[in-house]
């Protein structure tokens, strides 16, 4: 498991700072689970392809407030007028 040091979103990666200081990106809609890593719920697991984990030093919701897609990365319907 891989600890890192801080964590931003990047556009569509959430961007991880190991504590060697290597950069590490990683595509948001790759992760494939969120997690409380202890009991006072101020790290986060996340679980990576390939069964790899990531401790984030960031309690459960800061992370989900990471990856939760932004208004503008949501794909809208447009209506092409009416038939």
């Amino acid at each position: 498991m891989t600890e890192f040091v801080e964590g931003t979103r990047r556009g569509s990666f959430l961007l991880l700072v190991d504590t060697n200081g290597q950069r590490h990106a990683v595509r948001i809609n790759s992760i494939q689970g969120l997690h409380d890593s202890d009991q006072d719920q101020s790290q986060t697991i996340v679980a990576l392809p390939g069964n790899r984990m990531a401790i984030v030093p960031r309690p459960l919701e800061q992370v989900l407030d990471l990856v939760e897609p932004s208004s503008a990365t949501i794909p809208h319907h447009r209506t092409h007028g009416t038939r």
